[in-house]
């Protein structure tokens, strides 16, 4: 109940459109100290929809908003005895009938409400005259005269103020009925009414102008369409209604419901701000509101103030949408699933196309719309949708027969797997309505109120005080941008992690606003955010139409308005996001340069749902003070359960050293990726500087002439960390076996999640040693490794020779015997057990399976001799298990690889882990950076390392990605687990021909599937000399910054160098691989081979 003893005006909001929640009214109603309730159902589709049907059923509808009497019908008990105050929109364009409904509504329930609606909106009428005198509506989107569009108007609706019902109110209406208002204009009345403003009040009436569009689109400002939605405390069931509270000089506060979901914070506030603005001036019937140098504080909990709007006088005309009948659409949706996604929705186009006439339609799109992922983890993931999108101007060329069946009878003829929606109900023809924005003049709109309980209606004037409506507000880039190396260190991360963003539509117009949280990020902000920078991040989606761009730089955002983005608008758009709303979040993914600031960019993205299992969200909550955390159980609890972006908790300095301690304390909890409801975990900047004093050390790229012994396979100095582990291990010195030397993440294994998509933290528990015998023939200097991993109705293969003779067979392989071994290696005792982590099937005795002979077999063998009469039984075999086949050396890079692989497994059958042998999933490449510190490096990451430095005129860009390919190809090849073989991009696993066919070892580091196929298959074609050469000096990676960017420090206190996750994500897609001309003519197999992927 509204209290008589304060002086502050409350005004709730109930609804921000037609499919906010129903019992928003009645929960305020029943609950909230307010004096009004305000609510929007109407848009620019409600507009079109509404007015079209109208017009089709010549008025034999309803056409108001029925969901409005659903909303207010148990709140109107509530309302009479509070003596709350209503104004809304709902009567959409058949007001006069939405106020019978409602006066009989009222009357059943033996209310004593009295009821007013306004009229005047609908002007039909007045635009077809004003079109045969010859004005040109100019569209506020286009730019063109009506003239120029092509349709016939069949209804129109504009704009009011707040006037009529000020009016209403004044005469003692307890509710007021509109149709189309502005959105703010219901809450403008209210102010107005309660502190008896007039017309020329206008700097109250454009701060309470502003505090409407705060409320107009109801939890959008407590937490509904928010970038930082993370941050949001509770499960977000039922957010807060907004709540706002004007002063008599028109500042006012936002805040919310008590005991609901949702918060009030300046960055919702400045998110709803920038929500469909068109520019510094906000425009609306009564007065404009610049927005220029307005400010928004916070002054508690939940509570914003918001002051220093600025105003002009009113325009002399208001906002006019004009329907028309735009034809009839229709759509078809298949599925693809799996790879060549682009190739298959390319082969259905040709095969519709041919089917359809193409020349019925006016609008033929076709649209694939998602992506799948690398190594998906489920066939949903898989699967994409491919879109046929038709409008015609006739109903009968998107008939069944026409339409429907043509897009269908291809399927049997098209791509492996195609599939169609089986609800065919959206390919059936629907009519659909366009959409013309222009003005008219206030003076041409019979504004007026209508007062049944007085038996009255009040014409409203138009103002008559005004200045000319600006068509093209100010635009304008930054003045003084600040250089890129001004604010400290960076890195190149989507800007949505330490940007805001909001975005809508007007017309065929898009807007988005982008913010910063604090001050000192605002002159990064408006420095990189130009109106080229935006119609690069927008991609394809920027087809040539004008950018608009202004600052509000004191609340540090910048504004874009994308002039006619939206194909027409969202009565007859062709995409999926009709309202706008998304080209906020799509620009917001777009990878930029970031600033750390003063502030450490740690990254922690993660959140696991109800992690207590107490049925209550453990998510970080920055304290009432500030986003400080204090003590490491603060920041435990923080990393556990995975911060927000941020965007959403952003970590003060001072709780740095409490984060990277809680990230040590944690080490080995943390939830695989799988259970978290986000990608992300952990993501922590490069510091450019860092990589700065590393060239200067010794610069990018620097040759070593360590590398030369290995020209002769002598790297037994390259091989020996993993003994040092091995020992450091046994005598207790790494927790769960994990080194912890250079060259070894804090958690020992940071894991990149497959789905290419994004990057976690996560630790996995080493699998359980399980040793395995080996057939060893030729004596220590020559030995044969043979490896059994298939199984043949049930019973491990037993013959060798057996290459798949059954259907049964999984897969059998030997490796050829290579001669060449480094005599760090020559130790029979250890080759002849041959250590892989549990992949080989163990072997029963046979006649043609020798039982383990010599050292092998000895009591005092440090290997432990199978145990024969216990096999394991049935023992799994994965793709993770089948490993390529190799041939003996046939070059010294095949020697080095040949013999490290060897010696891997050496100290495997010595007892070494997997873990500590295969070596971090993010290695240091730090000694690839800077030689000097190479020594102190994990052995796989040295001996790739030097191998890479060999490959001369090659850029570190390229160089990291060979590296990428040969160490996580190394890591595979030591212990093929299900870890490391997921760990592998999809087109770098084996191929057939790679198990089947013995090939030089080289050719498995080589990206393209298909490319290998053909080293494999012509051998003697194709030398290691003759394609190593061109190949190493004309692979391209096209990443697309500098190669510092490709680089970043751990997040611990070592300073090492790992790759930028962002840039291992370009790595993992072969797409972004490419090779120069110079080998395409050499090769062009190859190069037709690339094309083909």
């Amino acid at each position: 109940m509204p209290s008589t003893n304060r002086r502050v005006l409350r005004i709730a909001s109930a609804s921000g459109s037609v499919t906010d929640r129903r019992g928003g009214f009645a929960d305020l109603a029943r609950n909230e100290d307010v004096d009004f309730i305000v609510g929007d159902w109407m848009s620019e589709y409600n507009m079109t929809m509404r007015g079209g049907s109208k017009v089709n059923n010549n008025s034999l509808s309803s056409e108001f908003e029925e969901c409005f009497l659903e909303s207010i019908e148990p709140a109107l008990d509530a309302l009479a005895a509070n003596k709350i105050k209503v104004a809304v929109n709902a009567g959409a364009s058949d007001t006069e009938k939405l106020y019978h409904a409602l006066s009989e509504m009222v009357k059943n329930k033996g209310l004593d409400l009295k009821i007013a609606w306004v009229g005047g909106d609908e002007v039909l009428d007045v635009v077809q005259a004003a079109i045969k005198s010859g004005e040109s509506f100019r569209s506020l989107t286009t730019g063109k005269n009506i003239s120029e569009w092509g349709h016939e108007p069949i209804y129109a609706q504009c704009y009011l103020g707040c006037w009529g019902i000020v009016e209403a109110f004044n005469a003692g209406a307890d509710i007021v009925l509109c149709g189309r208002v502005a959105d703010a204009s219901p809450s403008i009345a209210c102010a107005a009414h309660t502190y008896k403003w007039q017309r020329d009040d206008l700097s109250q009436l454009a701060h309470v102008f502003v505090a409407g569009h705060f409320l107009e689109c109801s939890t959008y400002v407590t937490g509904g369409n928010f970038s930082g939605f993370k941050s949001l405390p509770g499960k977000s069931l039922s957010l807060s209604f907004p709540i706002l509270e004007i002063e008599s000089d028109g500042t006012f506060v936002i805040t919310k419901q008590s005991g609901r979901d949702g918060m009030v914070t300046i960055d919702t506030c400045k998110a709803q701000l920038l929500y469909e603005i068109q520019g510094p001036y906000y425009y609306n019937s009564d007065v404009v509101a610049d927005l220029t140098n307005i400010k928004i504080e916070s002054v508690g909990q939940d509570r914003v103030k918001v002051t220093n709007v600025g105003f002009t006088k009113p325009p002399p005309t208001t906002k006019v949408g004009i329907t028309a009948k735009g034809g009839f659409q229709a759509e078809v949706h298949y599925f693809a699933c799996g790879l060549d996604i682009e190739e298959k929705a390319a082969l259905l186009e040709r095969q519709v196309r041919n089917a359809l006439d193409v020349s019925r339609y006016h609008t033929l799109k076709f649209r694939i719309n998602g992506s799948c992922p690398s190594n998906p983890s489920n066939q949903d993931a898989a699967t994409v949708d491919f879109r046929i999108f038709a409008q015609a101007k006739e109903e009968r060329a998107l008939s069944a027969s026409n339409f429907l069946r043509s897009c269908t009878d291809v399927i049997m003829q098209s791509y492996p797997g195609a599939t169609f929606a089986v609800d065919a109900r959206q390919a059936l023809p629907k009519p659909y309505y366009e959409y013309w924005v222009a003005l008219l003049p206030q003076s041409s709109v019979k504004h007026e109120v209508h007062i049944p309980f007085t038996e009255k209606t009040i014409a409203v004037a138009p103002p008559t005080d005004t200045e000319e409506f600006l068509y093209a507000q100010p635009t304008y880039e930054t003045s003084n941008p600040v250089a890129m190396g001004s604010w400290g260190p960076t890195t190149v991360a989507p800007i949505g992690y330490v940007v805001h963003a909001r975005s809508g539509d007007k017309g065929s117009d898009a807007n988005v606003g982008f913010f910063v949280r604090n001050t000192d990020e605002w002159d990064w902000l408006r420095s990189i955010l130009t109106v080229q920078q935006v119609q690069k991040m927008l991609g394809d989606d920027f087809e040539g139409s004008p950018i608009m761009r202004f600052e509000l730089p004191n609340i540090q955002a910048v504004h874009f308005l994308l002039k006619d983005h939206l194909d027409r608008g969202v009565a007859s758009s062709s995409t999926y996001d009709v309202l706008g709303k998304n080209v906020a979040e799509a620009l917001r993914s777009q990878i930029q340069r970031l600033t750390e600031l003063a502030r450490p960019l740690v990254l922690l993205l993660a959140s696991k749902p109800d992690d207590a299992g107490d049925g209550v969200d453990h998510v970080f909550q920055p304290s009432p003070a500030g986003d400080s955390l204090t003590g490491n159980a603060s920041a435990t609890h923080a990393v556990t359960n995975g911060l927000v972006d941020a965007t959403n908790a952003w970590p003060s300095p001072s709780t740095q050293s409490n984060i990277q301690n809680a990230e040590k304390e944690i080490e080995g909890t943390r939830p695989h990726p799988s259970q978290c409801s986000s990608q992300y975990n952990a993501i922590t900047t490069p510091t450019s500087n860092v990589v700065r004093e590393h060239q200067q050390q010794g610069w990018f790229g620097a040759r070593n002439n360590d590398h030369e012994r290995h020209a002769t396979g002598n790297i037994a100095q390259d091989v020996d960390m993993g003994v040092e582990h091995q020992a450091a291990a046994q005598a207790g010195a790494y927790p769960e076996s994990m080194p912890q030397s250079a060259g070894f993440s804090p958690s020992g294994n940071d894991h990149l999640a497959q789905d290419d998509r994004s990057f976690t933290s996560t630790t996995r528990q080493p699998q359980e040693d399980t040793r395995y015998g080996v057939q060893t023939t030729d004596g220590p200097h020559n030995p044969h490794i043979t490896y059994y991993t298939g199984l043949n109705n049930g019973q491990p293969i037993a013959n060798r020779d057996a290459e798949c003779t059954s259907s049964n067979i999984i897969l059998v392989h030997t490796s050829s015997p290579h001669q060449s071994i480094s005599p760090a290696y020559r130790d029979a005792e250890s080759v002849a057990d041959d250590y892989l982590d549990g992949v080989m099937t163990n072997i029963p005795p046979s006649k043609n399976h020798a039982s383990p002979q010599g050292p092998a077999a000895s009591s005092n063998s440090t290997i432990p001799p199978v145990n024969w009469a216990d096999p394991e039984p049935n023992k799994k075999v994965t793709m993770s298990t089948i490993l390529p086949k190799h041939m003996e050396a046939t070059c010294p890079l095949d020697q080095i690889l040949l013999d490290f692989l060897t010696s891997r497994r050496l100290l495997a059958a010595q007892g070494t882990p997997a873990s500590v042998l295969v070596g971090p999933l993010n290695p240091s490449i730090t000694g690839l950076v800077n030689p000097t510190f190479k020594a102190s490096a994990h052995a796989a990451i040295r001996v790739m390392a030097d191998v890479v430095s060999t490959f001369k005129d090659t850029k570190l860009q390229e160089q990291l990605g060979f590296f990428y390919i040969m160490y996580s190809t190394m890591r595979w090849q030591i212990a093929p687990t299900d870890e490391t073989f997921e760990s592998l991009p999809s087109w770098l696993r084996p191929t057939i021909f790679q198990v089947v066919v013995p090939h030089a070892a080289w050719i498995d580091n080589i990206p393209w599937p298909r490319i290998r196929d053909l080293l494999i298959q012509n051998p003697t074609k194709y030398t290691f000399r003759d394609f190593s050469e061109l190949y190493a000096s004309n692979v391209n990676l096209n990443w697309p910054f500098d190669a510092a960017d490709a680089v970043m420090p751990r997040t611990d206190s070592t300073g090492e160098l790992v790759m930028n996750p962002l840039f291992v994500k370009h790595i993992r897609k072969l797409e972004c691989w490419s090779v120069s001309e110079p080998f395409k003519e050499r090769f062009p197999e190859f190069a037709a081979a690339i094309e083909n992927k």
